[in-house]
């Protein structure tokens, strides 16, 4: 017996094509053991549009996903992320969203997939995209900029998943996540992964925090102030 589990409007779908803010508010699933995760909850809360103490003033709102008890792996999961990766940017649909205690609880923890309008995983992008759509300061992102100054901020973004990414993730998860998931854990993979991040880390000192023209060292990849390559 097939069981099709309802899939909610998602970037991965073609004929998604509104990608406005009408509608309702965001929601951001995020693990906090996840970096990417935490990539997505520093900028939020950075330009305060996330406030853990008072959630229903949040233009985005923090939901959480505890890997460890491999929420990501559930069925309501899939609906909103088909990836079951953290995080996941949701925005619900118009009129879902309710502060009432006894309907969120029946809600359950995860928005069912009736009551999403759009849905993008991948932190690189829901970076990017929130700074679009709440039109925060270009420091952040230079939407406002020329081409060649969001592809500077793009190409740090893009780095970064193939490299410290990678090697971070991977030493982390063989070190630590496997044990705790019950998976057997690596240590050719582990190995492989710190080398893969001390590289990553001298080529940040040697390349990322240099200015282009002057090569002298800056403390920032974007310069004099962080934007989305530093969070993550």
């Amino acid at each position: 017996k097939t069981t099709t589990t309802p899939r909610t409007s998602s970037c991965l779908d073609s004929s998604s094509t509104d990608l406005t803010m009408s509608g309702g508010k965001y929601e951001i699933y995020v693990d906090s053991m996840s970096q990417p995760s935490r990539a997505c909850m520093i900028l939020c809360r950075a330009n305060h549009l996330s406030d853990v103490d008072a959630p229903h003033l949040s233009q985005v709102r923090e939901k959480l996903v505890l890997i460890h008890k491999k929420d990501h792996r559930s069925e309501a999961y899939r609906a909103l992320n088909p990836l079951r990766q953290v995080p996941v940017l949701v925005r619900r649909a118009e009129g879902s969203v309710s502060e009432n205690p006894a309907q969120q609880k029946a809600e359950g923890k995860f928005a069912p997939a009736n009551a999403v309008a759009w849905s993008l995983p991948e932190s690189c992008a829901i970076l990017t995209h929130i700074c679009q759509a709440f039109d925060l300061p270009d420091k952040w992102y230079p939407s406002r900029g020329t081409l060649e100054e969001r592809a500077a901020v793009d190409s740090a973004l893009h780095w970064f998943h193939t490299t410290l990414r990678k090697g971070c993730g991977g030493l982390t998860f063989h070190k630590v996540v496997a044990h705790n998931l019950g998976v057997t854990p690596s240590e050719a993979i582990a190995q492989d992964s710190q080398d893969r991040l001390i590289r990553a880390l001298e080529q940040i000192e040697e390349c990322w925090l240099r200015d282009g023209a002057s090569g002298a060292a800056q403390r920032f990849i974007g310069g004099g102030g962080p934007h989305g390559g530093d969070v993550l």
